[in-house]
């Protein structure tokens, strides 16, 4: 490899933006059903409207904040 090369190589690597946990949230949405995806919508507006969500959301949305706090991402 040529020094010129290596030094256009290493300021893109420095250009690089760090990978966002974010990036992971995708794959983990993509993996739930229609339905679930449904209860965690709706266990997203009981708790804006201070109502209790069923166990059916409540279950839903602890497994998407367990795999979500596995990559760095905490919910509450």
């Amino acid at each position: 490899m040529s020094t010129t090369l290596g030094r256009r190589l290493a300021r893109l690597e420095a250009g690089r933006s760090d990978p966002s946990p974010f990036d992971a949230m995708d794959p983990i949405l993509a993996d739930l059903s229609v339905s679930e995806l449904l209860d965690l919508v709706r266990h997203r507006d009981a708790v804006r409207e201070r109502r209790s969500p069923t166990a059916e959301q409540r279950a839903v949305y602890g497994r998407v904040r367990d795999r979500l706090a596995l990559v760095g991402i905490a919910l509450p």
